[in-house]
Protein backbone atom coordinates (compact mmCIF):
# COMPACT_ATOMS: atom_id res chain seq x y z
CA UNK A 1 0.00 0.00 0.00
CA UNK A 2 2.86 2.46 0.82
CA UNK A 3 4.56 1.56 -2.99
CA UNK A 4 1.30 2.59 -4.00
CA UNK A 5 0.77 5.68 -2.45
CA UNK A 6 4.01 6.64 -3.06
CA UNK A 7 4.05 6.23 -6.78
CA UNK A 8 0.62 8.24 -6.89
CA UNK A 9 2.02 10.60 -5.55
CA UNK A 10 4.93 10.92 -7.90
CA UNK A 11 3.31 10.30 -10.74
CA UNK A 12 0.82 13.32 -10.15
CA UNK A 13 3.96 15.50 -9.21
CA UNK A 14 5.24 14.72 -12.51
CA UNK A 15 2.08 15.33 -14.38
CA UNK A 16 1.49 18.62 -12.40
CA UNK A 17 5.09 19.62 -13.01
CA UNK A 18 5.12 18.59 -16.62
CA UNK A 19 2.63 21.99 -17.32
CA UNK A 20 5.36 24.57 -16.59
CA UNK A 21 7.12 23.72 -19.99
CA UNK A 22 3.56 22.32 -21.95
CA UNK A 23 2.85 23.72 -25.29
CA UNK A 24 -0.63 23.27 -24.60
CA UNK A 25 -2.07 23.48 -20.78
CA UNK A 26 -4.64 20.85 -21.54
CA UNK A 27 -5.56 17.49 -19.10
CA UNK A 28 -7.54 14.85 -19.75
CA UNK A 29 -9.78 12.27 -18.12
CA UNK A 30 -10.04 9.05 -19.50
CA UNK A 31 -12.11 5.43 -19.33
CA UNK A 32 -11.08 2.31 -21.13
CA UNK A 33 -12.34 -1.23 -21.16
CA UNK A 34 -10.88 -3.73 -22.98
CA UNK A 35 -9.75 -7.63 -22.71
CA UNK A 36 -6.60 -9.31 -21.55
CA UNK A 37 -5.62 -12.84 -22.89
CA UNK A 38 -2.56 -14.04 -20.33
CA UNK A 39 0.19 -16.39 -21.61
CA UNK A 40 -0.43 -20.10 -20.80
CA UNK A 41 1.13 -20.74 -17.32
CA UNK A 42 2.87 -24.17 -16.41
CA UNK A 43 1.53 -26.07 -12.89
CA UNK A 44 2.63 -30.13 -11.96
CA UNK A 45 4.30 -30.37 -15.05
CA UNK A 46 1.01 -28.79 -17.03
CA UNK A 47 0.62 -26.53 -19.18
CA UNK A 48 -2.53 -24.45 -18.28
CA UNK A 49 -4.68 -22.13 -20.40
CA UNK A 50 -6.07 -18.61 -19.31
CA UNK A 51 -9.04 -17.50 -20.06
CA UNK A 52 -9.75 -13.80 -21.90
CA UNK A 53 -10.84 -11.53 -18.48
CA UNK A 54 -11.82 -7.96 -18.87
CA UNK A 55 -10.24 -5.16 -18.10
CA UNK A 56 -11.94 -1.70 -16.80
CA UNK A 57 -10.18 1.43 -15.78
CA UNK A 58 -10.29 5.11 -15.62
CA UNK A 59 -7.39 8.05 -14.98
CA UNK A 60 -5.85 11.41 -15.71
CA UNK A 61 -3.66 12.78 -18.39
CA UNK A 62 -1.69 15.73 -19.83
CA UNK A 63 -0.71 16.67 -23.49
CA UNK A 64 2.95 17.18 -22.44
CA UNK A 65 3.06 18.37 -26.58
CA UNK A 66 0.58 18.62 -29.32
CA UNK A 67 2.21 14.90 -30.09
CA UNK A 68 3.31 13.90 -26.49
CA UNK A 69 0.67 12.41 -23.45
CA UNK A 70 1.28 11.27 -19.80
CA UNK A 71 -1.05 9.76 -18.33
CA UNK A 72 -1.60 7.83 -14.51
CA UNK A 73 -4.23 4.83 -15.23
CA UNK A 74 -5.55 2.59 -12.58
CA UNK A 75 -7.11 -0.49 -14.26
CA UNK A 76 -8.75 -3.43 -12.90
CA UNK A 77 -8.86 -7.02 -14.02
CA UNK A 78 -12.01 -8.90 -13.86
CA UNK A 79 -13.13 -12.89 -14.42
CA UNK A 80 -9.56 -13.90 -14.43
CA UNK A 81 -9.54 -17.97 -13.84
CA UNK A 82 -7.61 -21.10 -14.81
CA UNK A 83 -8.97 -24.49 -14.38
CA UNK A 84 -6.72 -26.75 -13.10
CA UNK A 85 -7.39 -30.33 -12.57
CA UNK A 86 -4.72 -32.19 -10.11
CA UNK A 87 -4.76 -36.12 -8.36
CA UNK A 88 -8.13 -36.29 -9.61
CA UNK A 89 -9.07 -32.73 -7.73
CA UNK A 90 -10.84 -30.28 -10.22
CA UNK A 91 -9.86 -26.67 -8.81
CA UNK A 92 -9.66 -23.49 -10.11
CA UNK A 93 -7.33 -20.39 -9.90
CA UNK A 94 -8.72 -16.85 -9.67
CA UNK A 95 -6.12 -14.28 -9.65
CA UNK A 96 -7.09 -10.67 -8.80
CA UNK A 97 -5.20 -7.86 -9.77
CA UNK A 98 -5.18 -4.42 -9.82
CA UNK A 99 -2.45 -2.21 -11.10
CA UNK A 100 -1.58 1.77 -11.02
CA UNK A 101 0.54 3.16 -14.31
CA UNK A 102 2.40 5.66 -15.24
CA UNK A 103 2.78 5.97 -19.08
CA UNK A 104 4.07 7.90 -22.20
CA UNK A 105 2.69 8.19 -25.65
CA UNK A 106 4.18 9.81 -28.80
CA UNK A 107 1.42 10.62 -31.74
CA UNK A 108 4.18 9.07 -34.76
CA UNK A 109 1.73 9.76 -38.28
CA UNK A 110 -1.40 11.99 -38.35
CA UNK A 111 -3.70 12.24 -40.73
CA UNK A 112 -7.08 14.37 -40.62
CA UNK A 113 -9.10 10.83 -40.05
CA UNK A 114 -6.82 9.41 -37.36
CA UNK A 115 -3.05 9.47 -35.72
CA UNK A 116 -1.33 6.31 -34.86
CA UNK A 117 0.86 6.36 -31.79
CA UNK A 118 3.42 3.96 -29.23
CA UNK A 119 3.74 4.47 -25.72
CA UNK A 120 5.23 2.86 -22.75
CA UNK A 121 4.88 2.67 -19.29
CA UNK A 122 6.11 1.27 -15.56
CA UNK A 123 4.14 1.21 -12.03
CA UNK A 124 2.65 -0.86 -9.36
CA UNK A 125 0.53 -3.63 -9.12
CA UNK A 126 -1.47 -6.00 -6.45
CA UNK A 127 -1.53 -9.81 -7.18
CA UNK A 128 -3.18 -12.01 -5.07
CA UNK A 129 -4.59 -15.67 -6.03
CA UNK A 130 -7.45 -17.68 -5.09
CA UNK A 131 -7.70 -21.81 -5.26
CA UNK A 132 -11.11 -23.27 -5.09
CA UNK A 133 -11.91 -26.86 -4.52
CA UNK A 134 -15.01 -27.30 -7.26
CA UNK A 135 -15.99 -30.49 -5.29
CA UNK A 136 -15.81 -29.05 -1.94
CA UNK A 137 -16.15 -25.59 -2.76
CA UNK A 138 -13.86 -24.63 -0.10
CA UNK A 139 -10.93 -22.13 -1.14
CA UNK A 140 -7.61 -20.85 0.04
CA UNK A 141 -5.58 -17.56 -0.87
CA UNK A 142 -2.42 -16.14 -0.18
CA UNK A 143 -1.98 -12.09 0.75
CA UNK A 144 -1.65 -9.33 -2.18
CA UNK A 145 1.66 -9.02 -3.45
CA UNK A 146 3.26 -5.94 -4.81
CA UNK A 147 4.83 -5.86 -8.11
CA UNK A 148 6.86 -3.66 -10.60
CA UNK A 149 4.24 -4.20 -13.77
CA UNK A 150 5.31 -2.23 -17.22
CA UNK A 151 3.64 -2.47 -21.12
CA UNK A 152 4.44 -1.91 -24.12
CA UNK A 153 1.69 0.14 -26.61
CA UNK A 154 0.56 0.32 -30.06
CA UNK A 155 -2.58 2.42 -30.56
CA UNK A 156 -4.87 4.39 -33.18
CA UNK A 157 -6.84 7.37 -32.03
CA UNK A 158 -9.60 9.42 -33.84
CA UNK A 159 -11.21 12.66 -32.71
CA UNK A 160 -14.99 12.60 -31.87
CA UNK A 161 -15.61 15.53 -31.11
CA UNK A 162 -13.89 18.98 -30.26
CA UNK A 163 -12.79 17.73 -27.15
CA UNK A 164 -12.78 13.77 -27.45
CA UNK A 165 -10.97 11.16 -28.33
CA UNK A 166 -11.63 7.85 -29.02
CA UNK A 167 -8.72 5.29 -29.05
CA UNK A 168 -7.73 1.65 -29.83
CA UNK A 169 -4.96 -0.15 -28.36
CA UNK A 170 -3.07 -3.30 -28.43
CA UNK A 171 -0.82 -3.42 -25.37
CA UNK A 172 2.25 -6.68 -24.12
CA UNK A 173 1.95 -6.28 -20.33
CA UNK A 174 4.07 -8.45 -17.49
CA UNK A 175 2.33 -7.76 -14.33
CA UNK A 176 4.79 -9.97 -12.42
CA UNK A 177 4.25 -12.91 -10.66
CA UNK A 178 1.74 -13.95 -7.46
CA UNK A 179 2.78 -14.77 -3.88
CA UNK A 180 3.22 -18.99 -3.23
CA UNK A 181 -0.07 -20.46 -2.05
CA UNK A 182 1.67 -22.98 0.59
CA UNK A 183 1.01 -26.73 0.16
CA UNK A 184 -1.06 -26.04 -2.96
CA UNK A 185 -0.55 -23.32 -5.69
CA UNK A 186 3.49 -22.45 -6.70
CA UNK A 187 4.08 -18.37 -7.44
CA UNK A 188 2.51 -18.05 -10.43
CA UNK A 189 3.87 -15.23 -13.23
CA UNK A 190 1.42 -13.24 -15.18
CA UNK A 191 1.84 -11.62 -18.45
CA UNK A 192 0.75 -11.03 -21.99
CA UNK A 193 -1.74 -9.47 -24.87
CA UNK A 194 -4.33 -6.92 -23.92
CA UNK A 195 -6.94 -5.06 -26.05
CA UNK A 196 -8.30 -1.85 -25.01
CA UNK A 197 -10.73 0.93 -26.41
CA UNK A 198 -10.62 3.87 -24.54
CA UNK A 199 -12.38 7.63 -24.65
CA UNK A 200 -9.85 10.72 -23.71
CA UNK A 201 -12.22 13.90 -22.64
CA UNK A 202 -10.19 17.13 -22.54
CA UNK A 203 -11.11 18.87 -19.34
Amino acid sequence: MKNLLLLTIISVSLLFSASSWAIDNQFYLKVEVGANKMNNIKLNDKELQQNTAAIVGGGVGYYVLDNVRLDLMLDFFANQQVKHSFAGVDSKIKPQITTLVLSGYVDIFDISICELFIGAGAGVGHLKNEITNNKLGTSVSNSKKNNLVYHLTFGAAAKLAPVIKVEVAYSWKNLGSTKEIKNHVKSLPYKGHNVTLGIRFDV
